[in-house]
């Protein structure tokens, strides 16, 4: 072999060992990134039984529409999600080149402070899925959404609620006046559904029929577009023959929190107009009564409910009423003994309060002194300035008072009394 032969053969052997360099170079990079995958699912147990069995059934199978949007931040990811579900886009699917280390408790917790951040959407929607899979840090993630409602009959519930606030709200309300005005017309122009197959507000708007789902739904709506902070509970309550699932709203009026419950204040057989108030800016011991919810989940309603104009607006038919007075002095102290040693912590004007009776309604009366003895059995009420002649009053002891235990008494209690000298 020549020298010529022998050059020649070295450089193919050089073009071939060039050749092959990339592509084990590829082919490392390849092996050297780890193929991962995920998926969770999840039913809205929060729901009525019977809104969840459509998401059961066709969630199995979901069309993902295609995209090439490429994210790759957690905040792009969960604005992305927040967008999609706030649209009711039922199926989509996204490029996600970020960090995938914790990507399946990311993608739980996006989801979740999603939820957790809007009432109406998180008692709107059934159900959910997700799926990803690709390489560390480069993966494909579908998500799969059921509602109880389209885009489209959001956008109904949008509209129609602009339209009734309109009609029924004017700007110089009270935020009382207003939620009054929106209590009174959904109670008036919503019926109980009682083949328990409608749960949005949607259903209330368009069929007028809908079960507690939709009632709190509509209500917590209504109230948030005209700027009144509430939030949807969800428990059980008694409706004397068995404890049932069911959802209210918690309203925030004047920095204070009552219990608001349409549902039950338009009872079954509905009867065209009929408003009741009988669960109307409660507190939590006198929802307590039947309705039982997570305390810890939600601010506390330890207030009797008082309009902006003092006025107070309440039912004392299931207060415990102590005997009337008709002849007290201007300066009379109430001495109030409890059974067992209470909580200090719990006496207080919220809890123990003075009522006074002036044109048809009850007023709060502000310069009451409580006081109470060593043993913590006793309370003293009195009045700062002296009560006034010829009024009647009301003494009011709430459940929020409590003992050492953590006990409520059985029933709030009233004492009328009226000031002759």
């Amino acid at each position: 072999m020549n020298f010529k032969h022998i050059k020649d053969m070295i450089g193919i052997l050089i073009v071939i060992f060039m050749f092959f360099i990339p592509a084990n170079v590829q082919a490392n990079q390849i092996e050297s990134k780890k193929i991962i995958s995920g998926s969770s699912q999840y039913i809205n147990r929060t729901l009525p039984e019977g809104a969840r069995l459509d998401y059961t059934k066709s969630v199995q199978a979901p069309i993902y529409s295609a995209s090439n949007e490429v994210l790759y931040s957690l905040s792009d990811l969960k604005s992305k999600v927040q967008y999609s579900m706030n649209n009711r886009i039922a199926s989509f699917s996204i490029t996600y080149k970020g960090d995938t280390s914790n990507l399946e408790s990311d993608l739980n917790n996006i989801v979740s402070d999603i939820l957790s951040e809007d009432d109406y959407l998180n008692y709107s929607y059934t159900g959910y899925q997700w799926g990803y899979s690709g390489y560390e840090n480069n993966v494909t993630i579908n998500f799969s959404f059921r509602y109880l409602t389209t885009k489209t009959q959001e956008s109904f519930v949008d509209s129609k609620v602009a339209s009734i606030l309109g009609q029924i709200i004017d700007s110089s309300m009270s935020d009382d006046e207003k939620e009054k005005s929106i209590h009174d017309y959904i109670v008036a122009n919503v019926k109980y559904d009682t083949s328990l197959t409608r749960y949005s507000a949607y259903n209330a708007l368009s069929e007028g029929k809908t079960v507690c789902q939709g009632y709190a739904l509509l209500a917590f709506k209504m109230l948030k577009n005209a700027g009144i902070q509430n939030k949807i509970v969800e428990g059980t309550a008694d409706n004397g023959y068995e404890s049932e699932s069911h959802a209210w709203n918690l309203v925030n009026l004047n920095g204070k929190w009552y219990h608001l419950d349409c549902t039950w204040d338009d009872p079954v057989p509905d009867i065209q107009g009929r408003v009741l108030y009988d669960y109307y800016n409660i507190t939590d011991a006198q929802i307590a009564l039947d309705h039982t919810w997570n305390h810890s989940s939600y601010p506390s309603a330890t207030t009797i409910y008082v309009v902006s104009n003092d006025s107070v607006s309440s039912d004392f038919s299931n207060y415990k009423k102590w005997s009337s007075s008709s002849s007290v002095s201007k300066d009379k102290i109430w001495n109030i003994k409890f059974t067992k040693p209470f909580d200090i912590s719990t006496i207080n004007s919220s809890n123990i309060l003075v009522l006074k009776e002036y044109n048809n309604g009850l007023y709060a009366i502000n310069d009451i002194e409580i006081t109470y003895n060593n043993a913590n059995d006793t309370i003293s009420v009195k009045p700062t300035k002296g009560y006034t002649l010829g009024n009647t009053y009301h003494l009011i002891v709430t459940q929020n008072i409590l003992s050492k235990d953590g006990k409520a008494i059985p029933k709030p209690i009233i004492l009328t009394f009226s000031v002759v000298n």
